[in-house]
């Protein structure tokens, strides 16, 4: 079997990249300029305020953990804005976007989320369910996609029983011995009202075991994607635990906001995670 190259993967590629302004999207648009050869990647990035999407990809470009490409434009260039909204339908793209999109994309990585722990159930599933669902939806349409890798998270299956092997699947949610339609749950959260639908989601978190309304969004948003993994779209699924600081290049030790690891151990330090019968760090380097 021939050797998986992740530079020789994305030589010569088009990528569209969510999430680039955030912690691990900002890392990923790094990375992929600096140790491989793309072709260009388009940033999903929404107007804000007085911003244009190509203001604040420039804004974002002069973050510090671009600090090894600054001198190297050719890179830059490569990057290009696309505006869009992950809370919007078919995210907030006008024709003429989708349509290069569709027709040029080789890539797509979705890191794009709402990662607030305690937000509202419907903020939680616009950002997390539906805006992986506009996601998918733009995949298909898609004339040569390769792949596309959907960011979410370990903690999806807090709700398993406490020191249980988690393997690598998608565990479905059930009511006694029938599964649950998440999409229809889904639906069902979004057109009450946001008083009701925070009551009926702290409920089920309570029957199947979530904590908060961030790992219960995400845990349906990785059916969501099985189902289109399914029906034939080439779709993987990666699980990162709490990401703390960056182990190497581009800024040794860098850490976006300190805080969020303190309140995130706190949240997390009565469901700690066992993986494979033994107890692990949660915290992994980037």
């Amino acid at each position: 079997m021939a050797e998986y190259s992740v530079a020789k993967q994305f030589s010569g590629s088009v990528v569209f990249l969510t999430g680039a302004t955030g912690y691990v999207g900002g890392l990923v648009l790094e990375k992929l300029l600096r140790t491989t050869e793309v072709d260009l990647v388009y940033v999903l990035l929404r107007p804000k305020g007085s911003c244009s999407a190509e203001q604040r990809l420039a804004q974002l470009l002069q973050n510090n953990i671009f600090h090894i490409l600054r001198d190297q434009q050719r890179l830059l260039r490569k990057v290009k804005a696309v505006t869009g909204d992950i809370t919007q339908p078919g995210l907030g793209l006008d024709a003429s976007s989708r349509r290069i999109l569709q027709q040029q994309t080789d890539v797509i990585l979705h890191c794009a989320a709402d990662i607030r722990l305690e937000a509202d159930i419907k903020s939680a599933l616009i950002a997390n369910y539906c805006g992986t669902e506009a996601v998918l939806q733009l995949a298909a349409g898609c004339e040569h996609l390769q792949a596309l890798v959907h960011v979410s998270s370990c903690f999806v299956n807090m709700n398993q029983p406490r020191s249980s092997v988690v393997d690598e699947q998608l565990y479905p949610l059930m009511f006694g011995a029938t599964p649950v339609d998440c999409q229809a749950l889904v639906q069902d959260l979004l057109v009450l009202p946001a008083d009701a639908a925070n009551t009926r989601a702290t409920a089920l978190g309570l029957r199947w075991g979530f904590p908060n309304n961030y790992t219960f969004s995400k845990h349906l948003a990785e059916q969501l994607v099985w189902q289109h993994h399914k029906h034939g779209l080439p779709a993987a699924i990666v699980r990162p635990s709490l990401v703390c600081s960056v182990a190497y290049d581009p800024i040794p030790g860098m850490l976006d906001k300190p805080y969020q690891l303190v309140l995130a151990e706190q949240t997390f330090l009565s469901h700690r995670v066992r993986f494979y019968g033994r107890q692990s760090s949660i915290n992994k380097p980037v």
